[in-house]
C-alpha cells in the first residue's frame, strides 16, 4: 500500500521522501552510537583486525594497478 502509492509519485518527491528516510536511519545510528557509553572490545577488536586486513589488500590493488 505505502509502496504503491510512492510509486504513483513524482520522481522527485519520490526521492525527496528516500533522502529523508536515509536521513531518518542514519540520524537513528548516530543517536544509538551518541548514547552507547561503552563499546564491546570484542566489536573493537574485530573491527581492528578488519582494518588491519584490508589495509594490506587495498595497496597490494594500487601496486598492482594503473590507477597508482
Amino acid at each position: 500500500m505505502i509502496i504503491e502509492a510512492l510509486q504513483n509519485l513524482h520522481p522527485v518527491m519520490q526521492t525527496f521522501f528516500m533522502t529523508c528516510f536515509i536521513w531518518l536511519v542514519t540520524a537513528c545510528g548516530a543517536t544509538l552510537v551518541f548514547f552507547t557509553k561503552s563499546v564491546n572490545k570484542k566489536a573493537r577488536a574485530f573491527y581492528g583486525n578488519a582494518q588491519n586486513k584490508v589495509k594490506p589488500a587495498i595497496r597490494h590493488f594500487l601496486e598492482k594497478s594503473e590507477l597508482s
